[in-house]
């Protein structure tokens, strides 16, 4: 495939994409006019994000050709019925994508489903193919959720991985377009409802405006019957159903664009909660920050099979096996169960059987995943979903860097970015060089000398941190940086009374940074003080059951370190594991500054066990067991996995509220 083509697609994305904005458009004028520019702009638009998806599948197909056919009869039968579609809708100025149906060209299709398991799971070809043949067909909503999941849980290669950046941010740039088109929706339920049929007629596939009109209707039947607020309570449910009634066409469509977005309207009222459930893992999934582990996607996976997303569940399917590193007999168990939904129970039979009797070859075209541990490079403790979530935005950054070049600002932020990501995951020079690169094309600015400055500090080079953080200080607004990464800095040479009284001023300065005023007590216990009223202060200013609040009870005896550790064991995967690097940080520190070495010690090397690199936690008591205990802390220089570090995910993110949550006053459980 030529990279070139890939990387065509939105150029400077990450500069447009930070100044857009998803707020309803407040009813001015000018805005009225913008929703109808949005509004004309998406059918040319869309046309070209078609166009894009067509040519990579072409591309795509190109190399699928060169398989045998007696080899993977599957993969070709499903380039026919691609070649069979490029003949049918044309080319160049003359094409036709409306005569492609993405229903029969992939998704319903049985030659589809057969390549998919000729196709190893490894390969980065399938999932890329699969969402641009949606996309082809206009079916983008459904593109932009495989693209998604693809990017998220996949370990891409670099090489494969920009081409699903490229149409991802593409389809994004749509998304927001979309939003832009449903102009004003403020005023009476019934003109809102007026302005989204309006939106629909130039995409009629659109499924913000889709959802919006639900939304709408449901509105509009509250202010049928009596107007909004003035429902009594125990008429509200009525109403909600007889609004979603009114709105049943439109939930229909909305299931055939996005299944997984119509979950939270379709059905009964428990099963609107569990689509609204979906969509709050969803969410979590899809937070670029975050990355989630094998039971947090099987959870997922299930979530959207209750609510028939059954396409997107058999892509969940499919990634689990990729993160799982082998397949599993309940994998054979769920393509059975779900895959007639779709292509029907004769031509999965047959499929079944021929996989079970071994009679599938399977190929690997594309270059498969990132490097795995054994040829990383960073710091060999890290834990593996670090080292997933480190790879996957470095790679995604290095994409965003190659935009960037006529913009010097962007490109300088984007390199610092990959540069405290590579720093995190121990890879100093790496992150060294990127500090370096963005400086030159920006100047030697406060927070890139801070960054490199917690390099050196990271990776025992402490007189160039020194270094660095004089410079600093001389800045303007450089000295409070400068002098917390110091206090970090002495705490780590064992200096605590130069770090208790630096940490001590920044506590007292950020009354609402519960950290500060952790790491100001710690230091204050390792010399013999206390700084009960700096924690005190915090907890107040600390929301109520988060885990901030949690660590300042501990600190101010308000909670038992059972209590603290269980509350740390609340989480996904990942979670987990950084609040028990935080946990075991402040009980190591504790237990030292109680006189209790050994406790504090074995404290500490779990901490490190933890495997979050990234941690001031995880750095702080690596540099203690090597002064205190260096044997300890060589045994913590290699990731082993624990069964103990795997624990069931019961996050579950909170998302904007749907019209029925806002009319009832519901919430979608935590």
């Amino acid at each position: 495939m030529n990279y070139t083509l890939a990387t065509r697609i939105l150029i400077f994305a990450a500069v447009l994409f930070a100044g857009c904005s998803t707020a309803p458009v407040v009813s001015r004028p000018a805005e009225k006019k913008a929703a109808e520019d949005a509004r004309a702009a998406l059918a040319p638009r869309l046309m070209e994000a078609r166009l894009r998806a067509w040519q990579t599948v072409l591309e795509i197909t190109e190399v699928y050709e060169h398989v045998p056919a007696d080899h993977c009869p599957g993969i070709a039968a499903l380039v026919h019925d691609i070649r069979e579609a490029q003949r049918e809708v044309g080319s160049g100025a003359s094409i036709q994508l409306d005569r492609l149906d993405g229903d029969r060209l992939v998704t319903r299709n049985p030659d589809f489903w057969r390549a998919a398991f000729e196709v190893a799971p490894t390969d980065g070809s399938l999932l890329l193919l699969h969402a641009c043949l949606l996309a082809s067909a206009g079916e983008l909503w459904r593109a932009d959720r495989i693209l998604t999941a693809a990017t998220q849980l996949v370990p891409l290669s670099s090489n494969v991985r920009p081409y699903y950046l490229a149409h991802s941010y593409g389809i994004g740039s749509l998304v927001l377009l979309s939003v832009r088109s449903t102009g004003t929706l403020a005023g009476e339920p019934a003109e809102a409802v007026r302005q989204l049929e309006s939106s629909l007629a130039s995409w009629p596939k659109n499924a913000v405006a889709l959802s919006e009109l639900i939304d709408a209707r449901v509105r509009a039947r509250a202010a049928s019957s009596g107007g909004l607020g003035k429902v009594p309570r125990e008429q509200l449910a009525s109403v909600v159903e007889q609004g979603l009634r009114d709105a049943s066409a439109e939930i229909e469509r909305l299931f055939q664009v996005d299944p997984m977005m119509a979950a939270a309207y379709r059905g009964s009222s428990a099963d609107r909660k569990q689509g609204r459930q979906l969509r709050a893992l969803w969410t979590r999934m899809a937070d670029e920050e975050s990355v989630l582990g094998l039971k947090e996607i099987a959870e997922l996976e299930a979530a959207l099979e209750a609510a028939h997303a059954v396409e997107l569940a058999l892509v969940l399917q499919r990634v689990q096996v990729v993160v799982r590193g082998f397949p599993a007999p309940s994998d054979s168990v769920a393509w059975k169960r779900l895959l007639p939904q779709l292509i029907g129970s004769e031509a999965t039979n047959e499929l079944m059987a021929t996989a079970d009797r071994g009679e599938l070859n399977v190929i690997e075209l594309s270059q498969g995943q990132l490097p795995g541990v054994d040829e990383w490079k960073g710091d060999p403790a890290i834990h593996p979903l670090v080292m997933q979530q480190a790879q996957r935005e470095m790679a995604d950054l290095t994409f965003q860097i190659e935009m960037l070049r006529e913009v010097p600002e962007a490109q300088a932020q984007a390199l610092r970015q990959r540069g405290v990501l590579a720093s995190r995951a121990g890879l100093y020079e790496s992150a060294l060089a990127d500090l370096h690169a963005a400086m030159k094309l920006v100047g030697r600015q406060p927070t890139m000398l801070l960054d490199e400055a917690v390099v050196f500090g990271s990776s025992d080079r402490d007189a160039e941190a020194e270094k660095l953080l004089d410079e600093l200080s001389r800045m303007p607004k450089g000295k409070p940086l400068a002098e917390r990464e110091r206090g970090i800095l002495r705490f780590s040479q064992g200096q605590f009374e130069d770090a208790h009284a630096r940490l001590r001023v920044e506590a007292a300065e950020n009354a609402k940074e519960p950290y500060a005023a952790i790491m100001a007590e710690l230091a204050a216990r390792r010399v013999g003080r206390s700084e009960k009223r700096l924690v005190e202060r915090a907890r107040k200013h600390s929301a109520s059951g988060s885990w901030p609040a949690v660590c300042l009870s501990f600190l101010a005896g308000a909670c038992s370190d059972d209590v603290l550790l269980r509350e740390a064991q609340e989480g996904d995967t990942l979670e987990v594991a950084q609040k028990l690097c935080e946990a075991y940080f402040i009980l190591g520190q504790v237990s030292l500054a109680s006189g209790d070495q050994k406790r504090g010690i074995d404290y500490l090397q779990s901490c490190i066990e933890t495997g979050v690199t990234g941690f001031i936690e995880f750095r702080l008591a690596r540099a203690e067991l090597k002064r205190i205990a260096p044997e300890r802390e060589a045994s913590t220089h290699q990731w082993e996995t624990s069964p103990a570090r795997e624990r069931p995910a019961q996050d579950r993110p909170k998302d904007k509220k749907s019209v029925e949550e806002e009319l009832l006053g519901e919430q979608v459980p935590a």
